[in-house]
């Protein structure tokens, strides 16, 4: 009998800077000193670190943190995570087993399951640039479309989450609302084009405490309104979904029958 394929989707997790993308990652302590939520697994977990920031949380050190500030460093990594991603053989598990015990600075991508990027709006920028210097014009605006839908793609048949972080852009709309989308650059890509590549996008949602006027918690929205371009699978999550990335591998293994 054939083994049940696993089925994890891209997640995109969209918001405006400080709303809470990046805490959804590793450990979260409040003031009083109280794990709040430990998040996802830093042995399971590796950082796509576009920015070269260090993630806000108190683990942030138990992460392996990748630089991939460059579109050569990002195309690399990609390769290689693609060539341990599905369904390996026998024979090319031994292979890589034997590469690996002769020591190298590669990475194991079969012992992670997490890979989170930060951030893809951030990557949209780089790909611009290092094409408009490479290729220029009218070619460029081309290859960019096909270059970023190239690479998610790919991402799709990793085996792996992988959590795409953004930040968002406000497009005024007919009915006169101010809706935000996932933020990249280029207009290849803008106000839709990059949702439509997702099954599941997620909008950060602070709620702010009524007599300090702080933030109390995050939760993160799944369903789109009239303000944002959340969507997902009906029945996935629960309504408040909690700001824990963690929690929603889990919610999507849960889904789909993975576990």
């Amino acid at each position: 009998m054939a083994n049940k394929e696993i089925i994890r989707p891209v997640i995109a997790i969209v918001g405006g800077s400080g709303t809470g993308k990046s805490s959804a990652i590793g450990r979260i302590v409040n003031e009083e000193g109280e794990t709040i939520s430990e998040n996802l697994p830093p042995e399971k977990t590796i950082i796509w670190n576009t920015e070269r920031q260090p993630i806000p949380a108190e683990n942030a050190r138990d992460f392996l943190n990748v630089d991939i500030s460059t579109v050569g460093k990002w195309n690399s990594e990609l390769d290689w995570l693609l060539k341990m991603s599905g369904d390996l053989s026998e024979e090319a598990n031994a292979k890589l087993d034997a590469f690996f015990a002769k020591g190298t600075d590669k990475i194991d991508y079969r012992k992670y399951d997490y890979i989170v990027v930060e951030s893809y709006t951030s990557f949209t920028e780089m790909l611009n640039a290092h094409l408009q210097n490479t290729v220029g014009g009218w070619n460029a605006y081309n290859e960019y479309a096909v270059r970023v839908k190239t690479m998610l793609d790919k991402l799709k048949n990793t085996g792996k989450y992988i959590f795409m972080l953004a930040i968002t852009e406000t497009k005024d709309e007919a009915s006169g609302d101010n809706r935000e989308f996932i933020a990249v650059h280029g207009k290849a890509m803008k106000f839709g084009k990059t949702e439509k590549e997702f099954v599941v996008v997620l909008y950060t949602d602070p709620q702010f405490d009524d007599e300090t006027g702080f933030v109390d918690k995050v939760y993160l929205e799944h369903r789109m309104n009239r303000k944002n371009t959340a969507k997902a699978p009906t029945r996935m999550f629960p309504r408040k979904l909690p700001n824990d990335l963690k929690a929603v591998a889990d919610y999507v293994d849960k889904f789909y029958g993975n576990t």
